[in-house]
């Protein structure tokens, strides 16, 4: 029997679920994938229009069960070159497989090559990024920003017309109107019903309970129209036994219809409206709004001893950065400074590939960042995160003033992010390299904002990156348990 199955109405990206679930049984090939881009691709080209990850067909076979062969069997044991079981010629000399191995080429089935598969460029960067937090991310918040929006708080009884909101306004009123209106209704209906009552007892055919009649055939209608009724019933007992009323209930129907007039008068002094209570404003509060921008400045020292390979390399590591922080913010602005003894804003071209020549002087750098800082980015308004990449190389009365002015910035900043990019090379001469000494001390008195990295080779720059911007195992930002630990871990060992 044919089992038809209703699949209208289910959802119609399967095909996305098994890629994930392929993905996720995959992860670690597409993590080498990954980091054989980094470590290959050029500069310019990492992760752009994604990447391919091979997947041995051997990963791809799933487990199963099937019958063994079952009654008895002939083996041939290991060692056996020559025969099969049931052969009675020798096998064939060389290649006798599907074209997958050695050998020479013969009859066979077709062998089965590795598959790959495309990872787009967004599903890269989720994978790249996805076990990293910015430190201080959350320091611009609604709890402590300056910068503050407006934002709907309910309503008020006083405002700008501008602001007036009609149709609370209006709810208000009736509301006001209905609260006032309502018990005076109530209590002349029961007086009504106690006049009718009256007249009923002149009805020759009237009996007890028949006046529920009338009550119950105008149950479904609204307070105002059981009144209407009622009057209407009154109105017709009056002209119909007139001439019979006598002088006491005559006295008693208009003291009735005394107390009726009371409670018309009342509701006839309710205002139409009441501008103390039933206008109703818009009402907004400023409230902080957390910063959706980030600054990023690049440093960099561009003088002599600053071979194109480092700026590669620390070029390499700005990209990784910027990305990152693009997946973090709306808005990001970069900012490009280099230096030699004098420090200049540049376009992103010229910082990286105009030759420039002299002495090293790393102080006029930070300073021309917090010049830019006070002129362009309030800290109130922007995250601002900082990155500079040296040989290490500085003038030594100078690091004094870089301490200084370094120690001032992180009071401004979300992060610092120090790379001391060489070249193995340049492991001999490490001890002319006194910056590292200096920015030492900074980054144990600020290990949540101040990080430092070593990038000897291309190889270097993702573990680098990485040590930065690691979470710890609760899922938040772990600074480095102990900066001093990471900054020995990467420091390179002298031959």
């Amino acid at each position: 029997m044919a089992i038809i199955r209703d699949r209208r109405g289910e959802r119609d990206n399967k095909g996305h679920s098994s890629r994930e679930r392929f993905m996720q049984r995959n992860k670690k090939r597409i993590k080498e994938a990954i980091d054989k881009a980094i470590s290959d691709s050029d500069i310019e080209e990492i992760g752009n229009g994604g990447v391919d990850v091979t997947v041995p067909k051997d990963d791809l076979k799933q487990p199963n069960i099937h019958h063994g062969s079952g009654g008895i069997n002939k083996k041939v044991l290991p060692g056996n070159k020559d025969f099969s079981t049931g052969d009675r010629m020798p096998k064939p000399q060389g290649g006798g497989g599907g074209g997958t191995g050695n050998g020479e080429p013969g009859e066979g089935e077709d062998g089965e090559d590795d598959f790959i598969f495309a990872l787009t460029e967004e599903e890269f960067l989720n994978y790249l990024f996805q076990d990293m937090e910015l430190p201080n991310l959350e320091k611009k918040t609604a709890d402590d920003a300056e910068m503050t929006v407006p934002k709907r708080a309910g309503y008020t009884t006083d405002g700008p017309h501008n602001k007036l909101d009609l149709v609370r306004s209006k709810t208000s009123q009736l509301a006001r109107q209905f609260a006032v209106k309502k018990p005076q209704d109530k209590k002349i209906l029961d007086l009504l019903k106690e006049q009718r009552l009256i007249l009923l007892n002149y009805d020759p055919d009237f009996e007890a309970g028949q006046e529920e009649e009338l009550y119950e055939q105008i149950t479904a209608m609204n307070l105002s129209m059981k009144i209407k009724a009622v009057r209407n019933s009154i109105g017709e007992l009056v002209n119909k036994y007139q001439s019979v009323i006598t002088d006491e209930d005559k006295e008693k129907l208009g003291e009735l219809h005394g107390e009726v007039a009371k409670c018309e008068k009342i509701k006839k002094q309710v205002p139409a409206w009441n501008e103390s209570t039933d206008l109703r404003y818009r009402n907004h509060d400023e409230k902080p709004a957390p910063t959706t921008k980030a600054a990023m400045f690049c440093l960099m020292d561009v003088s002599g001893s600053m071979t194109q390979d480092k700026k590669n390399n620390a070029k390499l590591f700005y990209m990784l950065l910027y990305r990152f922080l693009k997946r973090n913010y709306q808005q990001v602005d970069v900012v490009f400074i280099r230096h030699t003894t004098e420090a200049e804003e540049v376009d992103e071209h010229t910082f990286f590939y105009d030759p420039k020549s002299g002495g090293t002087k790393v102080s006029t750098s930070i300073a021309k960042m917090s010049e830019i800082l006070d002129e362009r980015y309030s800290p109130s308004e922007w995250n601002i995160y900082g990155a500079q990449a040296s040989d290490g190389e500085n003038f030594g009365d100078d690091n004094a003033m870089c301490d200084d002015l370094l120690r001032k910035l992180l009071k401004r900043i979300q992060a610092y992010f120090y790379t001391e990019v060489t070249e193995p090379f340049d492991r001999q001469f490490s001890q002319w390299a006194t910056l590292w000494g200096a920015y030492e001390e900074i980054a144990n008195d600020h290990p949540e904002q101040f990080f430092m990295g070593k990038i000897n080779e291309k190889k270097d720059i993702w573990p680098v990156f990485r040590k930065f911007f690691q979470k710890n195992d609760g899922g938040g930002y772990a600074p480095a348990a102990s900066q001093k630990d990471n900054i020995a871990s990467l420091r390179p060992s002298l031959p």
